[in-house]
């Protein structure tokens, strides 16, 4: 392979790695579940990236699902910090690292490679435990004071479900592979005879299976999209109304399911959004990387900000 970075995801379940090249191929897939202590992932990323480590590779570049800072992952809702990810990585393997938010990282990788290319300013949503967001504002990463883009943690129902944040009602509480996954096995617990049930062939029925579901045309699958279809779009809704973006991607599992989830997104927010129709409505895209947008966008990162 080529002169390449390794990129690595830490998300809330899982973490993967791969070595990505400067036009976003991967060789060297792996995949971990995330630990749950902050020492133990800072160990695991290196672990990792010491295993996935070639003569070729030039840098290390670590999407992390939280709050980080300076190389360090300083808190998040499914892992607590502070993680020193950085300095363990460079020390595992002596190359420089560099780290940020799994969803910037992602929309980093839609930005110069991917379904954004040439798009000035939108936002990525990505679907996973919970909900990650990158705010791309006239080509580059908007940050704030530093960790802008929680997007997760928007309230859009304040009587909703209680979030692992401490709030009720936030976004990711109602659009998100764990909600997903939730709503297939109650579907499959109360009628084991029905056709999520038989998708996921007895094992535990996930969201991928209420995604069969529903292609079979079961239409209890097809509400559960059509419903969290519809609170996507609503949450981006109040994100037109202060960002404006030129369109939104998402990326993750559940965007796999396409028209099934975007589609009613896409009529959520055109029905939803401050200026309805007055204004275009910004179009809802899958990435183009899907799971493997913030592995990719890391390794760009570091390429970007390491490799002469």
């Amino acid at each position: 392979m080529a002169r390449c970075a390794l990129g690595i995801d830490v998300g809330g379940t899982t973490t993967k790695a791969a070595r990505v090249n400067a036009v976003g191929e991967i060789d060297g897939w792996r995949r971990i579940p995330t630990p749950s202590r902050a020492d133990a992932v800072a160990a695991a990323c290196a672990a990792i990236a010491t295993e996935l480590m070639t003569d070729e590779v030039a840098a290390v570049g670590i999407g992390s699902a939280g709050l980080v800072e300076d190389g360090v992952h300083i808190w998040g809702p499914h892992v607590a910090g502070p993680a020193p990810i950085v300095e363990e990585v460079t020390a595992a393997t002596g190359r420089p690292a560099t780290a940020d938010n799994d969803a910037n990282a992602a929309a980093f990788a839609e930005l110069r490679l991917g379904a954004a290319r040439g798009c000035s300013n939108f936002v990525m949503v990505m679907l996973g435990t919970g909900i990650g967001g990158g705010i791309i504002i006239e080509g580059s990463i908007y940050r704030g004071r530093g960790f802008a883009g929680e997007l997760g943690h928007l309230v859009v129902d304040p009587n909703g479900p209680p979030c692992e944040c401490g709030r009720k009602g936030c976004w990711e509480r109602l659009v998100s592979g764990s909600v997903l996954d939730s709503e297939a096995r109650r579907i499959a617990g109360a009628d084991p005879a029905g056709i999520v049930a038989g998708c996921a062939g007895g094992e535990d029925a996930s969201g991928l299976h209420l995604m069969e579901a529903a292609q079979e045309g079961d239409p209890v699958s097809l509400g559960v999209w059509s419903t969290v279809g519809r609170w996507l779009g609503r949450g981006m809704a109040d994100l037109v109304a202060v960002l404006d973006p030129e369109m939104f991607v998402v990326g993750g599992a559940p965007a796999r399911a396409g028209a099934l989830l975007l589609d009613p997104a896409q009529e959520a927010l055109a029905e939803l959004m401050h200026g309805a129709g007055i204004r275009a409505v910004p179009p809802i895209v899958i990435s183009r990387y899907g799971e493997n947008a913030a592995v990719i966008g890391a390794a760009l990162q570091a390429l970007e900000k390491f490799d002469d």
